[in-house]
């Protein structure tokens, strides 16, 4: 069974905003995926950038060693009954592939997902991506993506970076927040 992995591109692979090189942060996000622990890691694309892109086109933006890996795309709802649109997309993915037990998401848009999912995200600052100085080897080590999608937990998560609980998601950024420790 695949762990899957609700990508966003805006905010994560590159700056949102900035006129910075797009998918700049694509190397980061090779590294972390070619890791043993997360070899068996596909990815959903749950970016906007997938309602005006095919999946082919989609695919071609991820180097050729991580294209088998890239397996769809949340669906392009025309009604939202929430204003987490994000998290009713990646629940509309998992309604449609029940085998999926595994996944989390990698995103800049906190307001976009339900309480309930926000501690199956990773949230990065969106006006720097996903940063530079985070390794691919600590994050993997984390076992971020261990987490199961389909049942959700609001159980909080301890933050070694600012010493205290943190609501179930943590926030990468250069400085705060580079160590949260995930529950298993």
């Amino acid at each position: 069974m695949h762990r899957i992995l609700f990508l966003d591109f805006d905010g994560v692979l590159h700056p949102t905003g900035s006129p910075a090189v797009k998918f700049s942060s694509m190397p980061l996000l090779a590294a972390l995926l070619h890791e043993p622990a997360l070899a068996d890691v596909r990815i959903v694309v749950s970016s906007t950038w997938r309602e005006i892109h095919s999946f082919k086109g989609l695919r071609a933006f991820f180097p050729a060693s991580l294209q088998p890996r890239i397996i769809g795309s949340t669906p392009v709802l025309d009604e939202h009954d929430t204003q987490f649109h994000r998290s009713e997309e990646i629940e509309a993915w998992l309604e449609e592939h029940p085998e999926v037990q595994h996944g989390a998401a990698l995103d800049d848009d906190v307001q976009g997902f339900a309480p309930r999912l926000k501690n199956r995200a990773l949230f990065t600052d969106g006006a720097l991506g996903l940063p530079h100085m985070v390794r691919a080897r600590h994050l993997a080590s984390r076992a971020w993506l261990k987490m199961r999608a389909k049942k959700p937990s609001s159980s909080p998560i301890f933050c070694r970076a600012c010493d205290r609980w943190r609501s179930g998601f943590a926030t990468i950024s250069p400085v705060r927040h580079l160590r949260p420790v995930w529950r298993a």
